[in-house]
């Protein structure tokens, strides 16, 4: 602990060119890639309606240099579909259930960044690449069936790529806007119910999406 202590003294002490660290906040449009599985026009509905949702991204970084960045980011993903309905025959008798679903996608993970100011100091540049974990979560609530609501989480490493643009409005505060692609695959779910799925390696859950995001960022 104090050799990690002296390290990051020594970098607070060196690396004196004036903006160390940077603090992002971003929201915007998200759409996911994976392929639509729906067996039937309703079912395809349904996933072509869950794969387009919002994203929010969060990113705290320290720079040892005027390009080089490292810290944490965070980002969700969240689409819902509301009264969807399925039905289903039990010897004979058509029965009709309608739900609420709502998917999130959570990740956390350690970036790096490079990034690079313009000559005049008003616009950035970045490309960054960030490992952690991935986590998908589908919630399912029953609107016209006596049950408890169902939640199936599941989780990988994962890994998230994008590139940043950046304009100051004022010295050290600028906006802009930022392209990113999360990734992992997912092949176990366990329920709040206590089941357990498991999928086969080409039927795997891909969290592959591209988020348009726009947002407000902090130099300090």
């Amino acid at each position: 602990m104090k050799r990690l202590f002296f390290v990051l003294s020594i970098l607070f002490m060196t690396n004196n060119y004036g903006q160390n660290f940077m603090f992002n906040v971003e929201y915007g449009p998200s759409l996911r890639l994976a392929k639509n599985s729906g067996q039937t026009p309703q079912q395809k509905d349904l996933i072509r309606e869950l794969k387009k949702g919002n994203a929010l991204r969060l990113k705290a970084l320290y720079f040892i240099n005027e390009q080089n960045g490292f810290g944490l980011v965070y980002n969700r993903f969240t689409s819902k579909k509301s009264n969807y309905s399925e039905s289903f025959y039990d010897n004979g008798d058509r029965y009709i259930i309608s739900f609420d679903e709502q998917d999130n996608i959570n990740f956390l993970g350690i970036c790096y960044e490079n990034g690079s100011f313009s000559s005049n100091d008003k616009h950035y540049f970045g490309v960054n690449i960030a490992l952690g974990y991935m986590e998908l979560v589908n919630n399912f609530e029953y609107k016209n069936i006596a049950v408890n609501d169902l939640e199936f989480k599941g989780s990988n490493l994962g890994l998230d790529f994008g590139i940043n643009y950046k304009y100051f409005i004022i010295e050290k505060i600028a906006l802009g806007a930022s392209l990113h692609l999360p990734y992992t695959t997912i092949g176990k779910f366990k329920g709040n119910d206590g089941t357990t799925i498991n999928l086969e390696q080409k039927n795997r859950e891909s969290t592959a999406r591209f988020d348009l995001t726009f947002g407000i960022t902090a130099f300090l």
